[in-house]
This record gives structure tokens, C-alpha cells and sequence, in this order.
């Protein structure tokens, strides 16, 4: 879960949580020289990362899968 530190995660979230701002944030922590390579991950082209909702010029609600 990405966020920042004034906004609450709620207590049932049991994942990890990283924080963008503030002085715990993960911005904040010093670059590993020996990191050069791209993490490895399961996901590829056809995972959903995201819908964006807009009801556009006709008032409909429409969805773009992202």
C-alpha cells in the first residue's frame, strides 16, 4: 500500500505499507550501489493495475482499464 503519513490505513490491512512522504518515507532511505537490476515480478501485460471513472460528456459513467 502506497501513502502518505497524514492519511490512516485501516487497522485490517495487514500488507506492507510505504510511505511517500515524511521523514520515514521511502524516498528518504539511502540507494543500495549494488542494486542495479529491475526487481522480478509475476505480472505482466494483462494484470490490471488501475480503473480511471469518468462520466465524459454524456453524464454516463464509463471505466478505462489501465
Amino acid at each position: 500500500l502506497f501513502t502518505q503519513e497524514e492519511l490512516s490505513v485501516p487497522e485490517s490491512y495487514t500488507g506492507e505499507v510505504i510511505l511517500l512522504n515524511g521523514e520515514r518515507s521511502i524516498l528518504s532511505l539511502p540507494l543500495d550501489k549494488n542494486d542495479r537490476a529491475n526487481p522480478q515480478t509475476e505480472t505482466n501485460a494483462d494484470h490490471l493495475a488501475y480503473m480511471i471513472y469518468t462520466s465524459g460528456t454524456t453524464g454516463q459513467p464509463k471505466g478505462v482499464m489501465v
